[in-house]
């Protein structure tokens, strides 16, 4: 309803949106809606019905966004906030954060704000809590913010940071948090050291029971995380990483094999905590991938270029459960391919192939129940 007319709004909102107002939870907005004159108050109207659970915004400008927060802080909206994308770039990401946690009923909230990182961290909360439950920031946070943003939150059961950096100032204390309620926590870390990541997560998720973390190769040591997860996280049940790095004259490839291949002790193979790793390569170098596996791993798997090694370090047949969707990228790696994925129901090609038809169709009966397929991408 972006470019709607003012007459074409108002009959839509008396022939449709009133009509259907008892089955309307979700609400999708982007900014010429929000800010025309003729639809603001309609917005408003909108709120205010008995189903009325999530808001989607898209492409809204920051002060519209502000001035939008501020409304819904005395209105009765409920449940779930998604803010998909800003047109430019906040400026004041804190007061964005303090008004968001100041609506009343939120549960869930997914934010996506361009810009730099605010110079100095929100105010730690003193009596000024959100019932959030669920987190996920996709714009970049420094780790000085960490301890401000989750004292809002106490009653926090999921956390999610896309872009967790370094913090401007050294040596930031990690403070020990109160997040009772915190059982699952996804991070992707840049720049950040390992004993930095060690002091967040003993200070912060300490009752976690499921970690996902994107990080680098510092991190590529069994002993340590073994360590960390014995003595500070009694209750992980899932340990899932991604670590993807350029190789270069300071890590060469076998210096690398020999500390993936510390992962295949008993500590991690008893918890089937399975992991495996890639080398590749690409026209700007030689790089590597290592990553949790089954059972739990993503949903696709792609057969990708330049793909020179695959190792599965558990020495189980590599049958992969949980993916549905497999891509192929390299005819080479798909002939080569020894895994085989029970689950898969959609299958995508996005290489020229030289193999007739029949020949890769015996190929793909060999890793992929053919019968199961629902959707083939070319």
């Amino acid at each position: 309803m972006s470019s709607i007319s003012k007459s074409a709004l108002q009959r839509y909102y008396k022939d449709i949106i009133i009509r259907n107002r008892h089955r309307i939870n979700l609400l999708r907005l982007s900014n010429l809606f929000i800010y025309d004159d003729s639809a603001f108050p309609l917005f408003h109207k909108i709120l205010k019905f008995r189903r009325f659970e999530t808001l989607i915004l898209d492409n809204i400008e920051s002060y519209c966004l502000e001035n939008l927060l501020y409304q819904l802080t005395s209105s009765p909206f409920r449940s779930s906030l998604i803010i998909t994308s800003v047109i430019d770039n906040v400026i004041n990401k804190n007061a964005i954060y303090r008004q968001i946690f100041r609506l009343p009923a939120l549960k869930y909230c997914k934010l996506s704000l361009k810009g730099s990182v605010d110079p100095d961290p929100l105010p730690v909360a003193t009596n000024e809590y959100s019932p959030v439950e669920h987190l996920i920031i996709n714009n970049t946070v420094r780790c000085e913010q960490l301890n401000s943003l989750i004292s809002y939150v106490p009653q926090l059961r999921r956390l999610s940071f896309y872009s967790l950096h370094e913090s401007y100032r050294k040596q930031t204390k990690i403070y020990p948090s109160t997040l009772n309620h915190l059982t699952h926590v996804s991070l992707k870390l840049f720049s950040i050291t390992f004993d930095q990541s060690e002091q967040l997560i003993i200070n912060i998720f300490p009752s976690v029971q499921v970690l996902r973390i994107t990080v680098g190769i510092v991190y590529i040591d069994s002993n340590r995380w073994k360590q960390l997860i014995l003595c500070h996280l009694p209750n992980l049940r899932i340990f899932d990483i991604w670590l993807e790095f350029f190789i270069d004259h300071n890590n060469d490839q076998l210096d690398i094999e020999a500390q993936i291949n510390q992962f295949t002790s008993p500590f991690w193979i008893e918890r089937q905590w399975i992991f495996e790793y890639r080398f590749y390569q690409t026209r700007y170098g030689n790089y590597a991938i290592f990553y949790s596996t089954n059972p739990y791993r993503g949903k696709t798997y792609t057969l990708q270029k330049y793909q020179n090694k695959t190792t599965c370090l558990s020495g189980y047949e590599t049958n992969l459960k949980s993916v549905n969707h497999v891509e192929i990228q390299s005819e080479k790696e798909l002939i080569n391919c020894i895994c085989y994925f029970p689950n898969i129901t959609k299958l995508s090609f996005k290489d020229n192939f030289t193999t007739s038809r029949s020949s890769i169709a015996t190929i793909l009966a060999r890793i992929i129940p053919l019968k199961q397929l629902t959707k083939l991408d070319i």
